[in-house]
């Protein structure tokens, strides 16, 4: 049977979804860690600290880069 998301039979890959929220990505960035989040998520994450959530080391930059990509597939 089909649901809203789509086919019953069709499972999404574990990259669409973010390491934070656990929850299909949106609007996907990637950190400096390399590791792609949901914006708000990580965005929210890096007000409160400049560690990788996914590695625990200190991130170099709190930039975060679109992942046009990603987003595409998604």
């Amino acid at each position: 049977p089909d649901s809203a998301a789509g086919p019953a039979t069709r499972e999404r890959p574990m990259h669409h979804f973010c390491p934070i929220t656990h929850d299909v990505m949106v609007d996907p960035v990637v950190a400096a860690d390399g590791v792609s989040y949901e914006r708000s998520a990580i965005t929210e994450w890096l007000g409160e600290s400049n560690t990788s959530p996914m590695h625990g080391s200190d991130l170099t930059s709190t930039t975060l880069y679109a992942n046009q990509v990603l987003k595409q597939q998604i």
